[in-house]
């Protein structure tokens, strides 16, 4: 055994090595870039092409050397940068966590949570809330990580590793939850559409994966949780504090129990505010379909009121606060450390425009689904490299939804005629969408989760924080694969009344 880890923590020495050698993230973004422009003439020329899945159109690739394509990188810079797709959302949100950090609601919350949590479930119960964050979206990725390093602090453990394994658990479980999440009405309303071309009557609902993903939900936090103890934290070690750092906690530190108090009593009462906005038929925040549509949508202002009003509460009894400029000090102060995201922002989004603009990631994804409808595969076997083809896709392609958009019209109506159901197609789909997400390069939360760990240790390095996260990735493949092998060969159901097999 002991030679097995000496074997693993070998390897990811040398993957840390190798990923030590990348550029910086900004220089590493522009130099993707580049690398996009030069693919984009190379595959213009050659006049490379793919039939649209779902509008029969012929997309060619675009060169961004082009006379229009030069337009578009001059005129579209900024809009690149503004439209980053989690810039808006990240500071937005940091308004409200800025406060609650800095007023000391967070460190009184850990301390007092912590106090309750018998020692050994302390990680497991990180990594359980961690997974089921995408209850609240992309917003977990903001919330919990730096949350779950403070807690590994307060119990003596290195808060490096707790931010990677909540990092991981939220990007390696987003499928997964005990409830219904935003992404399950979007993936399934994509697969409905594509079922119904082969039949029109087929209908697709957004439990169609529920019961297979409460169970992935415990799955992902126990593999996580093995994960994290058995090579991350060991690998790691002791966490020694950058001298200086503001990260540097106080052991006089004491939990204002009436600040305490009111602040959550004021939390639940927001929440009720919002459960009688959203519960009712024709509540506000139900569409005219009854759906929750605009509870989604606005769960980045609801998760700002839900941290700063609390977090006012507490800092105004507890002593933290006494006027509006300690606020606009703790905002100023806070969102200082957000400087080299938005400088990596820049970088991210001018890479990402470039490769959506010039085709390039639609004649991936459909050439890579030609491959595989091509080679004749059945069953098991199929499920098995349509799921490896999906990481592999989503190393290039991070959302989940866009990746969809674009192989549901393929698989599902070619699993339909080889028997297999919508649901089942679009399950393994979702796995292999999550196994990789946390080794993403594309993944725009990936230079938030860099900001993240420079708070508790100032110089982490790409190597490091890559290396820490393939384990989980390795592993959460592994366990998933069989898990999926178990409910495929025994038919156990995906979802009410939702099978593996069409009857």
């Amino acid at each position: 055994m002991k030679n097995n880890k000496n074997l693993i923590f070998s390897f990811l020495k040398t993957v840390e090595k190798v990923s030590d050698k990348l550029p910086n993230p900004f220089f590493l973004f522009l130099i993707l870039a580049l690398f996009t422009i030069i693919l984009s003439v190379i595959f213009s020329l050659i006049g490379t092409s793919v039939v649209h899945p779902v509008t029969n159109e012929t997309i060619v690739v675009k060169s961004i050397l082009s006379l229009e394509g030069l337009r578009e990188v001059l005129t579209s810079a900024v809009k690149n940068f503004i439209n980053f797709p989690p810039l808006g959302v990240v500071l937005a949100t940091m308004f409200g966590i800025i406060i609650a950090e800095k007023s000391g609601l967070f460190e009184a919350t850990l301390k007092y949570t912590i106090s309750k949590v018998p020692d050994n479930l302390v990680v497991f119960t990180i990594v359980f809330v961690s997974v089921n964050s995408s209850l609240i979206a992309d917003a977990g990725l903001i919330v919990v990580p730096p949350l779950a390093g403070l807690t590994y602090r307060a119990i003596g453990k290195n808060p490096l590793a707790g931010v990677i394994t909540s990092f991981a658990a939220i990007n390696g479980g987003f499928s997964a939850n005990l409830l219904i999440t935003a992404l399950d009405p979007l993936l399934s309303g994509l697969t409905h559409q594509a079922a119904q071309t082969i039949d029109s009557s087929y209908n697709v609902y957004p439990t169609a994966n529920y019961y297979f993903m409460i169970v992935s939900t415990f799955l992902v936090a126990i593999v996580c949780t093995i994960v994290n103890n058995r090579i991350v934290e060991p690998r790691l070690g002791k966490y020694k504090p950058d001298l200086g750092s503001d990260d540097i906690i106080e052991s006089t530190f004491t939990i204002h129990k009436k600040a305490l108090l009111y602040s959550y009593l004021l939390f639940f009462a927001i929440l009720v505010i919002i459960a009688v906005l959203s519960i009712p038929e024709n509540a506000f925040f139900r569409d005219d379909n009854g759906e929750l549509t605009y509870l989604f949508k606005s769960i980045i202002p609801i998760i700002i009121l839900l941290f700063f009003f609390p977090g006012l509460v507490y800092g105004k009894i507890s002593g933290t606060i006494k006027s509006s400029s300690d606020i606009v000090e703790m905002l100023n102060s806070g969102m200082g450390t957000m400087a080299s995201y938005i400088v990596i922002a820049f970088a991210a989004g001018q890479f990402l425009h470039y490769f959506n603009w010039s085709e390039l990631d639609m004649i991936i994804a459909v050439k890579g689904a030609g491959f595989i409808s091509n080679i004749g595969l059945s069953g098991l076997p199929l499920f098995l490299t349509f799921l490896v083809f999906s990481m592999l896709l989503n190393l290039s392609i991070s959302s989940a939804s866009a990746k969809w958009a674009i192989l549901a019209p393929v698989f599902v109506p070619m699993f339909m005629i080889l028997g297999i159901t919508p649901e089942a197609t679009q399950l393994v789909y979702r796995i292999g969408d999550s196994t990789t997400n946390m080794i993403t390069p594309l993944l725009p939360y990936f230079p938030l989760l860099i900001v993240f760990a420079q708070k508790f240790k100032k110089d982490v390095s790409m190597g490091e924080l890559i290396s820490s996260l393939l384990p989980f990735s390795i592993a959460l493949f592994v366990a998933w694969t069989l898990l999926l092998g178990i409910w495929y060969l025994f038919s156990f159901q995906i979802g009410p009344n939702v099978s593996f097999f069409l009857r």
